[in-house]
């Protein structure tokens, strides 16, 4: 599993200048880039195949999972945008937000 360039300038511009800081990555990584690579091995072990060597992209806004080499005219396209439903997920705080709301939830569980 590897990242493209664009997706770390990505994350690391974003952790420097929201007010949420590193808890950004939180909410990033448990609602959009986590989901992301899941789909992708399922959707490749259920065609009998293995995921082989899988790279993470973001464009205009957007985490991209694919295999290395796979689709990368397509995924490199557009460059990395401020746009798209993660993008607002942090201009909101909504990433941040479904985080601290599973937390709760979790916590609450635990009580019981």
């Amino acid at each position: 599993l590897r990242f493209a360039d664009e997706v770390r300038a990505w994350l690391a511009e974003r952790v420097t200048t929201t007010p949420q800081g590193a808890r950004f990555l939180d909410g990033i990584i448990a609602k959009s880039i986590r989901p992301a690579i899941a789909d992708y091995v399922l959707a490749k072990l259920g065609d009998g195949r293995s995921p082989g060597d899988i790279v993470v992209r973001v464009n205009q806004g957007e985490f991209e999972v694919g295999a290395a080499g796979e689709a990368a005219d397509a995924m490199e396209s557009d460059e990395a945008g401020e746009t798209g439903p993660v993008a607002d997920a942090v201009e909101t705080g909504q990433a941040v937000d479904a985080v601290d709301a599973e937390a709760d939830g979790a916590s609450d569980s635990d009580q019981m």
